[in-house]
């Protein structure tokens, strides 16, 4: 009799079955949340072992793993079949809501869906998240001013010659 291979893909269809040549179907589920927090809070390990009420070690133990590490450069790479919305991508989807192009579909009590334009103040944040990121919102002015500044040091003739 024997046991069937364990898949741990299944809840993360998009994780890849295996990378540089690590096979990371074995890699535990719990595992995967506790490196894909690791990599979110910029491998902190402290802020990792304290959600998962770890000790330090452990995350320390879990990130060496092979099928860990293999993961983690995974998740730390680019090449992840665009899970990850780029800058342009954001500043479009922003625009299209401050443009009020976009529609939200909402179930209600009875279970009838409603189609109905974003509201206002999404619309408003997103102007301000566009504005921010084009710099329209800068604080600090900048000045430009001339100064002359004359050094003149006692003592010294201008008619020395030297």
């Amino acid at each position: 009799m024997t046991t069937p291979k364990v898949d741990h893909t299944e809840k993360r269809p998009n994780d890849p079955k295996e990378y540089n040549g690590v096979d990371l179907r074995k890699l535990k589920e719990k595992h995967r949340e506790i490196l894909r927090f690791l990599v979110a809070s910029e491998f902190n390990y402290e802020a990792t072992a304290n959600k998962y009420d770890y000790h330090i070690k452990s995350i320390y133990r879990i990130a060496n793993y092979e099928k860990s590490r293999a993961y983690l450069s995974w998740l730390s790479s680019g090449d992840r079949e665009g899970q990850i919305a780029s800058a342009q991508e954001v500043l479009a989807r922003l625009t299209a809501v401050a443009r009020e192009d976009t529609y939200d579909e909402h179930v209600t009590p009875s279970g009838s869906k409603v189609v109905k334009k974003v509201d206002n103040r999404d619309a408003l944040k997103a102007l301000e998240l566009l504005g921010k990121s084009h710099g329209l919102f800068v604080e600090k002015q900048i000045t430009q001013q001339e100064t002359t500044i004359v050094v003149d040091i006692e003592g010294l003739d201008d008619d020395i010659e030297v």
